[in-house]
């Protein structure tokens, strides 16, 4: 999972994020904010991450971020709520990640 904060006032809300996610055992790549959504999803998708975390000015209003499966290049029809405990979204994070291809 990579974490892109598009902002810098999403900068502190998608370290939170980040530390509750690797609390949760998770492993979790966080970029930092300053870029363009297209290189932040490239380096995340270089840094092999299935699954990237945008969270933007509209995410932080909303208080969901946008999640996207970098292999397919679609954004999940579920957005994950950012204030969810460390146990919840590890089991958010394992029940939407795309299972592994097929060789």
């Amino acid at each position: 999972m990579a974490i892109l904060p598009l902002t810098a006032e999403a900068a502190g809300p998608a370290l939170s994020l980040a530390t509750r996610m690797r609390d949760g055992g998770l492993h979790v790549l966080l970029e930092p904010p300053g870029r363009s959504v297209k290189a932040l999803l490239r380096s995340a998708d270089r840094r092999q991450a299935r699954l990237a975390l945008l969270i933007g000015g509209d995410e932080l209003a909303a208080g969901r971020g946008t999640v996207r499966d970098l292999a397919r290049g679609l954004d999940l029809p579920r957005a994950v709520p950012l204030d969810l405990p460390s146990a919840e979204l590890v089991r958010w994070v394992e029940e939407h990640s795309p299972a592994e291809a097929a060789s």
